[in-house]
């Protein structure tokens, strides 16, 4: 863990002995957008929460209906500082204000402006962990920093991520792929991004031996975010397929998952992964965490629902159009 830490450093020496490697340009946040978190989150805190968050707002992210959509950036940044004071995740274990909000600012800077694994996806992320916790109210059986860990490493798990996958970065023979090697690369450099920000104040006023602990767990729950680990279809459209038109035009063969020329359909992808992966894993959890059951299955299950309904509809329509020709052709 250790060496994950000082690898960003290592990384910049590292690229320049590449020499077929292929660089794709990332649309980073810019720091204006930063300055603007910056200043709202500056507003006066409430207790046991923060500027802006009602009753009613902060119950609404108990819930797994939550939409982030409906709410400016500068607004899920507050919601988030509002998890961690909900949680009592801050004054117990020595987290001041200030730390806690150039941590989410610097969490927000470093997520870039990319289709999917963006700021919005590390709320969404967030705020379901936060469901799940408040759902079966885990605070009763699990200790504070346990908590913090949880939530810190929902909030990093995709930090800096560029919007290309493991695939195109072992293809292209990417800058990561020679800094963190061919497997898990994206993962190895979300954790040292993360503990290249936890470690400058966030968790600056645990005791040695709890900021050990909280960066082996952090370390564990993001590399446990490899989707490779689940030998199933990835569902990030939008990024896949400017993806396999990227590696295309580099003469790499793009996965057939991800390339828009021979994809299946998204109506059935998302049936694969949720019945393959989704609905298997948290139900699963649920065996663990019983009282969050609903928020684990219902939703899932509900996605499940509209997306076979989907393949059927589209499969009925095709067929009609084909002159009962089957849907979707082998590859």
């Amino acid at each position: 863990l250790g060496n994950i830490g000082s690898t960003l450093s290592r990384c910049v020496s590292r690229r320049h002995h590449q020499h077929q490697s292929v660089e794709v340009a990332v649309p980073r946040t810019p720091a204006s957008a930063a300055r603007r978190i910056r200043r709202h989150l500056q507003l006066p805190v409430q207790r046991w929460g923060a500027c802006s968050v009602s009753e009613s707002e902060l119950e609404a992210l108990k819930r797994p209906d939550f939409s982030n959509w409906d709410w400016p950036e500068e607004k899920l940044a507050v919601f988030l500082r509002a998890m961690f004071h909900d949680l009592r995740l801050t004054g117990r274990l020595g987290i001041g204000d200030g730390a806690l909000d150039n941590f989410l600012v610097q969490v927000y800077q470093s997520y870039n402006r990319v289709p999917f694994h963006n700021f919005q996806h590390c709320f969404m992320v967030t705020q379901m962990v936060y469901c799940l916790v408040c759902a079966d109210q885990l605070w009763l059986r699990v200790p504070r920093l346990e908590l913090l860990c949880l939530l810190t490493a929902a909030a990093c798990h995709d930090l800096d991520h560029p919007g290309l996958s493991n695939h195109w970065q072992r293809s292209a023979g990417t800058g990561l792929s020679a800094c963190y090697g061919p497997e898990a690369t994206l993962e190895r450099h979300h954790l040292a991004t993360a503990m290249s920000l936890v470690g400058r104040g966030l968790l600056s006023g645990l005791t040695a031996q709890e900021f050990r602990y909280a960066r082996r767990r952090i370390a564990r729950l993001i590399l446990a975010t490899d989707l490779a680990r689940h030998s199933a279809v990835m569902a990030e459209f939008q990024e896949f397929f400017a993806e396999a038109r990227l590696e295309r035009s580099q003469g790499i063969e793009p996965l057939a998952v991800m390339d828009p020329e021979r994809f299946a359909g998204k109506a059935k992808s998302q049936c694969g992964f949720i019945g393959g992966v989704a609905l298997p894993m948290n139900s699963a959890l649920a065996r663990v965490l019983p009282c969050a059951t609903e928020c684990l299955l219902a939703p899932v299950q509900q996605q499940l629902r509209h997306y076979t309904d989907l393949l059927a509809s589209t499969g009925s329509q095709q067929a009609q159009q084909a002159g009962g020709s089957e849907l979707f052709s082998s590859n």
